[in-house]
């Protein structure tokens, strides 16, 4: 350690001359000791930076939490939502078995056609898919086809509108051909209780 101490008391008139011939060595000095000092101030920037971002996104979310518990209509939605989901339900249908539950899907339209005497009607539904596993809700969709009478197509339509189990028109074609023909396509949603 002496030796080191020795060797740079010794050399250092020499360096300190060629400080002074050397303009390049000079400057190159000057710059490692701006980036010495001002690294450590660029770091502490960011920092603050960062620190000021984490408050104002902690503020922001304290206002939000602030705000949503200062609102008093959470009781009035609740039962809102209650009251939604309980018009839903009284809306879905209800059968003990997915054979059932076709073969009942049918007959209502069987029987709304045989109402609006429509004549010349097909009647195809599909088997049962499952929607909504949690609330064991299924879905059947289907197609009527039949000669387009303008009385008995929209007496039908009123029927399936005015239902209390929804049935969804999802299509309504009218095409021509020799002789206009209806086309209605239509879905039912039910639950299945055995299951």
């Amino acid at each position: 350690m002496l030796d080191i101490k020795s060797e740079i008391q010794a050399q250092w008139p020499q360096i300190v001359e060629q400080v002074k011939e050397n303009t390049r060595l000079r400057v190159c000095l000057w710059a490692i000791a701006f980036i010495i000092i001002s690294y450590p101030l660029f770091l502490m920037a960011d920092y603050n930076n960062e620190l000021k971002a984490d408050l104002n996104n902690s503020l922001e979310r304290e206002a939000k939490i602030l705000r949503t518990v200062s609102e008093k209509e959470w009781f009035e939605r609740a039962e809102q939502l209650k009251s939604i989901e309980q018009d839903i339900k009284g809306q879905i249908g209800q059968a003990d078995s997915l054979g059932t539950a076709k073969a009942a899907t049918f007959q209502i339209l069987r029987d709304w056609v045989s109402q609006t005497k429509a004549s010349d009607v097909q009647i195809k539904l599909e088997d049962p898919v499952l929607v909504d596993e949690v609330n064991n809700i299924y879905r059947i969709s289907g197609q009527i086809n039949a000669p387009f009478e303008l009385q008995s197509s929209f007496a039908l339509l009123e029927k399936i509108e005015s239902n209390k189990q929804k049935f969804v028109v999802e299509r309504m074609e009218i095409s021509q051909t020799t002789r206009p023909v209806f086309k209605l396509v239509i879905a039912t949603y039910l639950t299945v209780n055995n299951q």
